[in-house]
């Protein structure tokens, strides 16, 4: 993922940080963990990290 790509992204999730009950973040990268603990801190919803051979179960995750 490319720095333009990380500021859309962070964009987007800021302003909508109050819109969503769940976000899954995937992906096998460490500093993802970290970012999506920051993120469950901000926002009124609850975030979670998943690793990417788990993105079926961040799916239904969401889903519930």
């Amino acid at each position: 993922m490319d720095v333009s790509a990380i500021l859309k992204d962070t964009i987007f999730a800021m302003s909508h940080r109050n819109d969503f009950k769940k976000m899954a973040a995937v992906g096998d990268q460490a500093w993802e963990d970290w970012v999506a603990r920051a993120a469950d801190v901000v926002t009124e919803g609850e975030v979670r990290h998943f690793q990417y051979y788990d993105k079926v179960e961040a799916f239904n995750w969401v889903r519930e």
